[in-house]
């Protein structure tokens, strides 16, 4: 029989636990607390552990990979895909980016795996991340979470794959095995980047930006599963939610969004990171004056330090996360710092002007964004250099310098094209039409064709897509094989770029809801073809 290993001081990273961490701030706390009375601290210490121990078991989650004894190789029987539990640490900016990398995670291991989620955040905002993913079968709050030790593999992932524990070696999972080895070898030898303690993110933002990575692409540890800052999540939209237009007189009118705010889960409502409150006082008044037929939106937590003149829709605290997501979906530019609903954008196909001061803009920039910073204003970003570095200026200044040189005549230049663009858009219609004819070009597929009606309809030198929430892995590989480039999407955010396709087939009978219509007709190009599953067709003009 195997001997049990012990946990012990000889094994730096068992320190990293973020419950062994935790311990060592309460001793020091209990410490100066209790600094003659070392059985009140005793008491104290091991009342707080119980506590810990009955709510927190996600603390108990140790950075050593642990295996387990060999007369029990897997929780499944033989032949049954694995189950794996994914930690996800972080705001709802962490979980969004990660849905990117658990998608490109299925569609490498393929087969039929489904995917157990704990986070930090509510559930319910969760579910919404995940939303029709076929991969995810279960979600968990952190206090919530189930007995790690019934899982064949337990991945925690906040910036980088942390492999917590797996079963032996086993022959029937190649793929995931090629994987999991090289999380195993990663983190061998670079230990320091795989902590889960976010102190450690400046020599993460160093390594993987020395080695050509962003934040989007820096999951792919050891490029197999090919992300780039072009791979975008899933993220799919209830069609009911959209009555929040009609709610908020939205429906026939143009805007754009505004937030400022820090996660709820934050101790206190002021950030280093929030842009002064005059500032965006001032932002509006300059949007209002050149943009009149432009409202203002606002969205976020409704606190005092985000109370604004001028807003003409306050909707703070008066959405559900579905109907968030919508009015991030339709916003002509989303104003606010780097935050989650920053990525939350991005990943709805949406565009953002993001306040940069204390975190990277080489790393944490999304490149259709317009990312503002102060010139000059400080020489570093400073992102966890100390503990309290949202709280107080390493600086020691009392608004910080790159936040403060960010002014609002600096932000506005930086945004007003665009807003001139979106101002003086032209209306565009689709025209039913009795041409038939696909041109070439980039032609999509959305929604569950046969692979037969997808080859017969298209030309040799077409660019094909097929996107649909019903293919399997293994399906999304054999399409890529014989060319056609195959991924999830939803018929009402589809992840492409306003006006990039020549044709798009859409598999319903049915006519278009009015919010499929849109975002279809968003990335048609001038000129472009839609046909329905009935056979009709429409051309996209300018009205």
């Amino acid at each position: 029989m195997p001997k049990k290993t012990d946990r012990n001081d000889k094994n730096p990273d068992y320190l990293e636990s973020p419950f062994f961490k935790c311990i060592e701030e309460r001793v020091d706390r209990l410490g100066t607390k209790y600094p003659h009375r070392p059985k009140k601290a005793l008491m104290s210490l091991i009342f707080w552990s119980c506590k810990q121990l009955l709510h927190s078991p996600a603390s108990l989650l140790s950075p050593d990979v642990k295996q387990r004894p060999w007369w029990r190789r897997s929780v499944n029987p033989k032949g049954n895909a694995p189950r794996i539990l994914f930690y996800l640490k972080g705001g709802v900016g962490d979980v969004v980016i990660s849905s990117t990398f658990l998608k490109e995670f299925h569609k490498f291991i393929g087969g039929t795996h489904k995917f157990t989620l704990c986070t930090d955040q509510n559930s319910k905002i969760t579910a919404d991340i995940f939303r029709q993913c076929p991969w995810v079968e279960q979600i968990y709050n952190s206090r919530e979470i189930p007995d790690y030790r019934g899982f064949d593999a337990v991945i925690a992932f906040c910036t980088v794959p942390r492999l917590i524990q797996r079963t032996p070696k086993s022959k029937q999972w190649t793929q995931l095995e090629e994987l999991l080895k090289i999380y195993e070898s990663f983190k061998v030898r670079t230990n320091r980047l795989c902590s889960l303690d976010p102190a450690n993110v400046p020599v993460i933002v160093m390594y993987f930006l020395m080695n050509g990575h962003t934040r989007r692409s820096l999951p792919d540890i050891g490029h197999k599963l090919g992300m780039t800052d072009e791979t975008r999540p899933v993220m799919v939209l209830d069609e009911n939610a959209f009555d929040v237009f009609q709610r908020t007189d939205l429906a026939n009118r143009s805007y754009v969004t505004i937030q400022r705010g820090v996660d709820a889960s934050n101790k206190s409502n002021k950030s280093t990171r929030m842009w002064p409150q005059a500032y965006y006082n001032e932002l509006i008044r300059m949007i209002h004056d050149e943009f009149p037929s432009l409202a203002v939106v606002q969205l976020g937590r409704a606190i005092p330090e985000s109370d604004f003149e001028g807003v003409d829709v306050d909707l703070r605290g008066r959405t559900s996360f579905e109907e968030l997501k919508v009015l991030l979906k339709r916003s002509a530019l989303h104003i606010d710092g780097e935050c989650g609903m920053v990525h939350l954008t991005h990943a709805l196909g949406g565009r953002s002007a993001v306040f940069f001061g204390q975190t990277n803009v080489d790393f944490c920039g999304y490149p259709e964004n317009i990312n503002v910073k102060a010139k000059d204003a400080c020489p570093l970003w400073c992102e966890w250099v100390t503990n309290d570095w949202q709280a107080r200026c390493l600086r020691g200044f009392e608004t910080p310098p790159c936040m403060e040189q960010l002014t609002p005549e600096l932000f506005f230049d930086a945004i007003r094209g665009h807003l001139h663009a979106v101002a003086n858009e032209q209306p565009i219609t689709l025209s039913e039409t009795t041409e038939s004819t696909i041109p070439s070009g980039t032609t999509l597929f959305i929604g569950d064709f046969p692979d037969d009606a997808v080859t017969e309809r298209v030309r040799p030198e077409n660019n094909v897509l097929h996107f649909s929430m019903n293919l399997a892995a293994d399906a999304v590989r054999e399409k890529k094989a014989r060319g056609v480039d195959a991924d999830y999407a939803d018929i009402l955010n589809i992840p492409m770029k306003k006006e990039s396709c020549d044709a798009v087939f859409c598999s319903q009978l049915q006519p278009l809801s009015a919010p499929a219509l849109r975002e279809v007709t968003r990335i048609l190009k001038i000129g472009g073809v839609l046909q329905t599953k009935d056979g009709r067709s429409y051309i996209k003009q300018n009205f």
